[in-house]
């Protein structure tokens, strides 16, 4: 452990992220001519580590303190470590081909990616890498990748944004939105919710969870054998999407948001496609979790572009429905309108404030071990949902200068699992019947061939 002089310990919300890794792939049209960019890159990430050096560290169990239970922290190094970015060479595979076929996350192959999904407890012990780049090229030389990984512990979607952000302006020579960062993330934290943690200082811990069905005590209940599952990437049509918001304005007292219509598609449909292999799921009722960003929960001063909070705020709402609900929307505006509701309801900044994050907040920091903290869902039944919304992270927005433009395509790279739904980051265009949301979904394989073939589903897709 000599090798490490500095150390960055995690707050409680890093705590509950799982073992993984986010991993997105950034591709970019260029011609034959091209020269590669491999250098402008990795100078530019020179810069980046300048000003947050813990992306060079690794993640590591952290011993119990007084008064602090164990966790994590980030060691590295305080001198000129830096990141390096990986030349992964060639692959066989054609970019213009890829790309009229919208270039799906399964036609990358696993090699070029630098870390991955999971962090298993091999990795975990020797202390798993923060960062990770890895940079290829396409047989046809008209397309380059950029694969970028971050430990979900050490960050969340929301600050892996403003962390590339940083290097495209960095590789492109634009001004940075920030030279210098606060990375005593814990103090920043507290400073906002300090007020709060005092008034529930003696709320009991049971009390939290009763607040907190999200979380549990509760470890899930593991299957005796995982079914096949499928990773699709669905493009649903936002024409399509807006003439159905004008069928629920006569459901519902305010105007639907595209966001929450798609995720009412997406419960709906999957939940249709399971109750068909299950024709018992009519009995009963099925949950969706969603990620919500908590950075908009804590104040416009919490975090901003000039001194981004690069950390986890992630907290879920719960939504729950009878799944004949389910069922019988959309074809039932009134029904849709009741799932939207109950989605909007469950993610309303009402509900999901700065209390809300001082409980989830102090509900890790009393456990003596975080990892008896589960979630509140069933993640194997083939029953819950979760969705995440990417589609605010402005990936197709960031500039990486003359070599390389603005991204092409980005994508998540997908994982083996049942009933993950991932909304995609938006491409940015506006207007025309062309416009789509991408969504990427992860469901059992022989439910995903009922998904596909699902004719209300089917008249929503581009």
């Amino acid at each position: 452990m000599a090798e490490f002089s500095t150390s960055t310990r995690l707050t409680p919300l890093d705590l509950l992220m799982p073992p993984t890794y986010i991993r997105v792939l950034f591709t970019f049209r260029t011609t034959e001519s091209s020269i590669s960019p491999i250098k402008r890159l990795q100078d530019a990430l020179d810069r980046v580590s300048e000003t947050i050096p813990w992306l060079s560290g690794h993640v590591f169990a952290s011993a119990a303190t007084t008064g602090q239970a164990p966790g994590l922290e980030i060691r590295y190094r305080s001198d000129d470590s830096r990141p390096v970015l990986v030349d992964k060479g060639t692959i066989e595979a054609s970019y213009e081909t890829l790309s009229l076929e919208g270039l799906l996350p399964d036609t990358i192959p696993d090699h070029v990616w630098p870390a991955p999904p999971m962090i298993d407890q091999d990795l975990s012990a020797k202390g798993a890498p923060v960062f990770g780049a890895s940079f290829f090229q396409f047989a046809d030389s008209h397309g380059v990748g950029l694969c970028i990984c971050m430990h979900h512990s050490a960050i969340d979607a929301t600050g892996f944004t403003d962390i590339v952000r940083l290097w495209a302006q960095h590789t492109a020579g634009l001004t940075p939105s920030y030279t210098t960062h606060n990375s005593d993330r814990r103090a920043r934290l507290l400073n906002v919710l300090q007020s709060d943690l005092e008034k529930i200082s003696s709320t009991t811990t049971e009390s939290l969870f009763e607040l907190h069905p999200e979380y549990s005590k509760i470890p899930p209940s593991f299957p005796t054998e995982f079914p096949a599952c499928s990773c699709k990437l669905f493009e649903l049509s936002v024409m399509h999407i807006n003439a159905y918001k004008e069928r629920l304005k006569g459901c519902m007292s305010g105007a639907p948001s595209t966001n929450a219509v798609v995720c009412a598609l997406i419960w709906s449909a999957i939940t249709r496609a399971r109750m068909q292999r299950s024709p018992a799921l009519v009995r009963e009722s099925s949950r969706l979790a969603m990620a919500v960003n908590g950075q908009r929960r804590l104040g416009t001063e919490f975090s901003s572009p000039g001194n981004p909070y690069l950390g986890n705020t992630i907290l879920y709402s719960l939504a729950c429905s009878p799944t004949s609900d389910l069922d019988s929307c959309p074809e039932s505006p009134e029904s849709f309108a009741k799932i939207r509701d109950m989605i909007g309801q469950s993610q309303s900044h009402k509900k999901i404030n700065t209390s809300h994050v001082a409980e989830v907040y102090s509900l890790v920091e009393r456990k003596e071990d975080y990892r008896s903290i589960f979630v509140g869902w069933d993640l194997f039944s083939s029953r819950d949902l979760t969705i995440t919304s990417w589609a605010d992270l402005d990936f197709y927005g960031m500039e990486f200068g003359m070599e390389l433009g603005r991204p092409e395509f980005t994508r998540i790279a997908g994982s083996t699992a049942d009933g993950i739904g991932i909304v995609m980051p938006r491409k940015g265009e506006s207007g025309g019947s062309k416009e789509v949301v991408e969504i990427m979904i992860m469901l059992r394989s022989d439910d995903m061939g009922v998904l596909e073939e699902d004719t209300i589903w089917k008249n929503f897709t581009a």
